[in-house]
């Protein structure tokens, strides 16, 4: 059976000074990405031309605090219109859902690959030490459902994906005080870190490692999304593609340090 999908590129973001990523600086990124993805898609790949590569890339980033709202959401508080989720790990696999190489044939379908993501989360954890699994709602959760551990959300635009997926690590969970979560009132938000405390408290424990970042479960989560979409590998960008990886960089310098890179 052919891999799910082509090999993963990997590229850690960084903001500036090598802290955490502006929220719209890696969104407009991700932007640029998925449309060249397109690109590649409908007039070929280029050697000349490092956007129409046509490689598959996973961005890893740690961003800033922030609020997101859906399009069909209306903002009804100052506190709600700032944009969410702070010290969270943040994955978005701009990757095509079908496509021919003429050697072999890929095909997986949006539920197939949200199911995806949401196994390599559900395994992270367990790396970790925290048992999580599926509820009627999306994402991944912890406690029989009562706590969200981990967001999904996808959007497909011409067999291309965008956003993925936020797996709280060393969270200030004070800032989902301010929301209601995914619109579930009743449900709470934790997360690695969170729960890993929880089972100190548990069992009396404070010799087992109660905090996890994000630059510790990256490589994880990473292995673990390789694992389950059956790629052969998931080198980094800089390796597979260097100058790629100059450009994504270049292109997050502009944009954290509030230039506007030309279309």
């Amino acid at each position: 059976m052919p891999p799910l999908l082509p090999p993963v590129a990997v590229h850690w973001l960084r903001g500036p000074g090598g802290g955490p990523t502006p929220y719209g600086a890696a969104l407009r990124l991700q932007k640029r990405l998925a449309e060249a993805r397109v690109r590649a898609a409908v007039d070929g790949r280029s050697d000349t031309d490092p956007l129409r590569s046509g490689l598959n890339i996973l961005l890893m980033l740690e961003h800033a605090p922030v609020y997101t709202s859906g399009r069909r959401q209306r903002v009804k508080t100052d506190s709600e219109a700032a944009l969410s989720s702070s010290e969270s790990e943040s994955a978005d696999l701009g990757a095509q859902l079908r496509r021919n190489t003429g050697a072999e044939y890929y095909e997986l379908g949006v539920r197939s690959y949200v199911h995806a993501l949401e196994s390599a989360l559900i395994v992270t954890c367990a790396r970790f030490g925290v048992a999580a699994g599926r509820s009627e709602h999306t994402g991944v959760w912890v406690g029989g459902g009562q706590r969200k551990i981990a967001a999904l959300g996808v959007q497909v635009s011409r067999n291309v994906t965008t956003h993925g997926l936020a797996l709280n690590c060393d969270v200030d969970l004070a800032w989902f005080a301010h929301i209601t979560a995914c619109g579930l009132p009743d449900k709470e938000t934790t997360s690695l870190s969170a729960e890993l405390q929880r089972q100190q408290g548990r069992h009396g424990s404070t010799t087992a490692a109660a905090s996890v970042s994000p630059e510790e479960a990256a490589p994880v989560l990473t292995e673990a999304l390789r694992d389950e979409f059956g790629a052969a590998a998931a080198p980094a960008l800089a390796e597979a593609a260097p100058e790629l990886a100059r450009w994504v960089d270049g292109f997050l310098a502009r944009e954290a340090g509030g230039e506007v890179s030309a279309p």
